[in-house]
């Protein structure tokens, strides 16, 4: 199963922590890109569950603090990243860390596809955007990724064919280390004539005025006297804080106080503890329109030489923690009025489900205010109505689904179409009924319907009814008295017609008609007519009719006139009874309502022992037999002759007494239905039918077949 658990492993002991135990993940997720940052963790999206699971959004993070204080502490707690979550779940995205950035790419979605945009991760506004102008050539879902020298490559993956020998790169961009939020008002008065002795908080405003003659080679960990001619060889693991050559068009973090008007004539002796904010002796010409994501990797070789005349009018009155790449044109108009609330269904053809269950919702108590919400945007609203059903379901412990398992969608209100509904159609009930249904696949179906909890759901989505109606403008006098519920549910499933859908209604007059195939049934119905037939043609044979069967030993085949053709009948109508009593225990133990409905397992287990008991009973009369026919030498030797006969018979249909009554009727002069039995014995038999079918079978199965039925059509 997916982990949500972290391990820490000591370089210096070359061992893995074990004590505190480290934190675990609020979510469980395999397939996830996970990167360290300034002492922060990142775990971002990722899978879900097994094969049915699906791909994650969310980022979670974990402060371990300097040299893990966090960790050793038991402080440190996973929580979700505080700017949001990425735009789309994706599986097995790769990130990497450029500065104060950290830049996500690659993947697989939910709904079949390699995305090719890039997500930038501000670590310092703590915010994500998303950048299509620098997308991926190909998508491509668990590839390797580096940065190196200001080029981010990304090595092979996988996109469905082969992408083991395929890279794709491109070069960053190098931005300034932080823009200014907002320029200095005036000028300072002029500088000092001798440097302090120790740095102001916030750097001096008086550039040097020429640069110094020899730089080192390697940089100090405080700045040199003098800088040097030419760019370190390594640059520092931050960026410069002095502006790149073109700078950025949003101001920096931290103004200075005020510029010195005049710069001084000689560079100051003893520089501060960090460099100077303020810009270099010749700035560019112009600042550049956009500025770059990310600091640049290698320093300017040389400071500018002139500054700028003048700061900027008037500062933006709140900048953006990161500027636009790309700014739209115009804004929209104004949000959607219906937004999505799960994800985007998978798949999202109409005919993605092989299955659907009919379902009756109802609001109750409803206001004159409710009706007037509800019909005003009446797609909108039974949409939305559609998606709170469906996080009802999935919040439900028992139920393991995900909503592209599932599709709830509402056929009409009240029978009039959602698309034309009009308050006065609405405006004389207190009460709206929601015929629905729910596709899903069969599999899916049956778990819902098997573990699903109505009363949870009618709570779940009464709240957020209510909720979404006090969003709207409702007053809480109208909102708070409106209540959902669930009417019915049906308790088969039902497959969607190629040429047209049925409703919900329709479908349920079907259950109750009884419309559904059986084949066990229609196979019984079939044998019944075939032996009803035989008794037809025994019939006529007692009428002089004969067959001329040739000579068979043990049959034989001689004209008569005393063929009891009804006993036919009678063992044709009782095989019938004892079939449809086993149809009838099938189709309730089939059914998913089984697990969930007590009445209906009772009834299920009452009809299993209405068949088993009596026909342990016919079984042990049919074992007896020869007892009951002692007396009658010619029954005697007919039973003796043909027991194995007699036996099937007993086994096929549950009835002894049936079987004995058939094996006595001299049908077509055949010796094997020639027991020889009286009328008077026969009679005197009957006490068996009484007692092991009709006490113990027919009565109790007819009073289990009357409530299934009630409950079916109800």
């Amino acid at each position: 199963g997916n982990l949500n658990t972290l391990q820490i492993y000591d370089v210096s002991s070359g061992q893995w922590m074990s004590s505190p135990t480290p934190p675990t993940m609020q979510t469980a997720r395999r397939e996830l890109a996970c990167i360290a940052h300034e002492d922060i963790l990142y775990a971002i999206g990722g899978w879900y569950g097994g094969y049915d699971g699906y791909s994650l959004s969310s980022i979670e993070t974990l402060s371990i603090g300097s040299d893990l204080a966090d960790i050793d502490s038991g402080s440190a707690q996973w929580s979700y990243f505080e700017g949001g979550q990425l735009a789309d779940s994706v599986h097995g995205p790769r990130a990497v860390a450029y500065g104060t950035l950290i830049l996500i790419a690659g993947g697989y979605t939910d709904h079949d596809s390699y995305p090719t945009v890039i997500y930038i991760l501000d670590t310092l506004s703590k915010t994500i955007a998303v950048d299509t102008d620098n997308a991926l050539v190909y998508g491509t879902s668990l590839p390797g990724a580096i940065v190196a020298d200001g080029v981010w490559f990304v090595f092979g993956g996988n996109d469905g064919g082969s992408l083991a020998t395929k890279y794709q790169y491109q070069t960053l961009a190098s931005p300034t280390g932080a823009p200014t939020r907002s320029p200095s008002k005036p000028p300072s008065s002029p500088p000092s004539s001798a440097p302090t002795l120790r740095p102001t908080a916030a750097p001096s405003g008086n550039p040097s005025s020429t640069p110094s003659a020899d730089p080192s080679r390697s940089p100090t960990a405080a700045p040199s006297r003098n800088p040097s001619n030419a760019p370190t060889h390594s640059p520092t693991a931050a960026p410069t804080r002095s502006p790149s050559i073109a700078p950025s068009v949003a101001p920096s973090a931290f103004p200075t106080t005020a510029p010195t008007l005049n710069p001084s004539t000689a560079p100051t002796q003893s520089p501060t503890a960090a460099p100077t904010r303020s810009p270099s002796t010749t700035p560019s010409a112009a600042p550049s329109a956009s500025p770059t994501a990310a600091p640049s990797i290698s320093p300017t070789a040389a400071p500018s030489r002139n500054p700028s005349s003048a700061p900027s009018s008037t500062p933006s009155a709140s900048p953006t923690s990161a500027p636009t790449r790309s700014p739209s044109v115009a804004p929209s108009a104004a949000p959607s009025d219906s937004p999505t609330a799960a994800p985007t269904r998978f798949p999202t053809v109409e005919n993605a489900y092989d299955s659907f269950i009919a379902v009756d919702y109802m609001l109750d108590d409803v206001s004159t205010e409710n009706v007037e919400q509800l019909t005003e945007h009446s797609v909108a609203v039974m949409t939305d109505m559609e998606r709170m059903i469906e996080r009802g379901y999935v919040e439900q412990s028992e139920i393991v689904i995900s909503y592209r398992d599932f599709w709830v969608q509402i056929d009409s209100v009240n029978d009039y179409p959602v698309a034309s509904l009009d308050q006065s159609l609405l405006d004389a009930t207190d009460t709206i009924k929601l015929p629905s249904k729910i596709s899903c696949n069969e599999v899916e179906c049956n778990h819902l319907m098997s573990n699903r909890d109505d009363d949870a759901l009618s709570t779940f989505v009464t709240s957020e009814l209510r909720s979404y109606l006090a969003a709207a403008g409702g007053t809480s006098a109208a909102t708070e008295t409106v209540t959902f519920r669930v009417q019915s549910t049906s308790m088969a499933l039902f497959r969607p017609e190629s040429s047209s859908e049925q409703s919900s209604e329709q479908l349920q007059a079907d259950v109750g008609n009884g419309n559904n195939v059986n084949v066990l049934f229609y196979l019984s119905l079939a044998l019944i007519i075939f032996i009803g037939s035989c008794a037809v043609l025994a019939l006529c044979f007692n009428d002089g009719v004969c067959l001329r069967i040739p000579k068979v030993p043990g049959l034989g085949c001689h004209v008569v006139d005393d063929g009891n053709y009804r006993s036919v009948f009678v063992f044709a109508l009782h095989l019938l009874d004892f079939l449809s009593d086993i149809n009838l225990a099938t189709e309730m133990w089939i059914n998913p309502e089984m697990a969930v409905n007590k009445l209906l397992f009772i009834l299920g287990i009452a009809s299993v022992v209405f068949i088993a008991v009596p026909y342990c009973v016919n079984v042990y009369h049919a074992s007896k037999i020869k007892q009951y026919v002692e007396g009658n030498e010619c029954a005697e030797m007919h039973f003796e002759r043909s027991t194995a006969f007699f036996a099937i018979l007993v086994v096929l249909s549950g009835g002894c007494y049936a079987s004995i009554s058939l094996c006595s009727s001299n049908i077509f002069g055949i010796s094997m239905f020639s027991a020889g039995l009286t009328t008077t014995e026969l009679r005197k038999l009957r006490k068996i039918r009484v007692s092991a079918n009709v006490l113990l079978e027919n009565i109790p199965q007819i009073i289990v077949q009357i409530i299934y039925a009630t409950m079916v059509i109800g």
